[in-house]
């Protein structure tokens, strides 16, 4: 375990970044990378950082970044990818909307990344009124299980914006021994109707029964997509959160 000041996020992601004032910029039927809007919200939220250099214009603007589920009313699990290494510093996540820049803002008061696994857990500075939550699994899916993955990442690529309400695609599962960005166990999925992309890193993998089997961490859009396993961590991630 690995804990980490409040700030950088990984380079590799520059890619994903949106001004929060563009958030509405895009809304066509090609979001996620295919897939549909989003009916239903299994506790995700928006996570922003700010663009302190001016590297995506103007400096201080307010990034969207990655997505996060909501754990309880003061913690959030995301991808360690999404709030380690170095890059851009954390500004606020948004929570209780299923659109872009909607429902409350929340700053972090603490950020734990897992050692060896790309996954991470925010503590909210103040906790969510009436929050909606998402419910972890205590056992993975298995192979031929069809999950549920739901973001605000790029909709195409090349990428040319975030959608401004959630999305959501589902695909099969094809093995339950990838890697993600950090080599640890993974849920491998691929085909389906959509595939999550840039911007989704830190989204729910879910299942049939509504439980949280994943997070997204790397892969998709034209290859697999791999998930790093909650089940797998499960422990860790509780103790973090203090669920």
């Amino acid at each position: 375990m690995k804990v980490h000041a409040i700030g950088a996020i990984a380079a590799a992601l520059a890619l994903t970044a949106t001004t929060a004032s563009s958030s509405s910029a895009v809304d066509d039927p090609r979001r996620i990378v295919n897939g549909s809007v989003a009916t239903d919200n299994p506790g995700a939220v928006s996570l922003f950082v700010t663009d302190q250099f001016g590297l995506y214009g103007n400096p201080n603007r307010s990034l969207a970044w990655c997505t996060a589920t909501l754990l309880d009313a003061d913690s959030v699990l995301t991808a360690r990818s999404c709030v380690d290494d170095s890059g851009l510093p954390l500004n606020y996540l948004r929570i209780g909307s299923m659109r872009l820049g909607g429902g409350t803002t929340h700053g972090a008061s603490d950020v734990v990344s897992h050692g060896s696994a790309d996954l991470a857990v925010i503590t909210l500075k103040k906790p969510v009124s009436n929050p909606n939550t998402a419910t972890l699994a205590d056992s993975a899916p298995a192979v031929g299980d069809t999950t549920t993955v739901y973001g605000w990442g790029r909709t195409e690529s090349p990428a040319e914006g975030m959608p401004s309400k959630l999305k959501k695609s589902s695909s099969p599962v094809t093995s339950l021994s990838g890697q993600d960005r950090y080599g640890g166990t993974a849920i491998v999925t691929d085909g389906g109707d959509g595939s999550a992309w840039m911007g989704d890193e830190g989204a729910p993998q879910v299942n049939d029964a509504g439980e949280q089997v994943g997070v997204y961490s790397q892969g998709g859009y034209d290859s697999p997509q791999n998930f790093a396993s909650v089940s797998d961590h499960l422990d860790w991630i509780k103790d973090e959160a203090g669920l």
